[in-house]
């Protein structure tokens, strides 16, 4: 058996390897088809909406979504994560 001795750099700790991926958390991902994509996440894949958060109403962000037909953010949760979806 051989020995991988190389080091990797993970914010300022070396480690014999990076990471190892048990899950993800506030993970975002944008639509195009809001309705589809909430349709697969929700229906098919399980997850539950959690909290929608509108950024159109919130005044020092309203400008950032100007033009947007939908500025609402879904949060999901699946399992025990909360907000593991956004």
């Amino acid at each position: 058996m051989t020995t991988d001795h190389t080091r990797y750099n993970v914010e300022g700790i070396l480690l014999a390897r990076p990471f190892k991926i048990r899950r993800l958390g506030h993970f975002g991902v944008d639509l195009h088809d809001l309705e589809a994509g909430l349709r697969f996440y929700v229906q098919d894949l399980g997850f539950r909406i959690t909290d929608v958060l509108d950024l159109g109403r919130i005044p020092p962000l309203a400008k950032l979504v100007d033009g947007v037909d939908d500025a609402r953010l879904y949060f999901t949760s699946h399992g025990s994560d909360h907000h593991s979806l956004l």
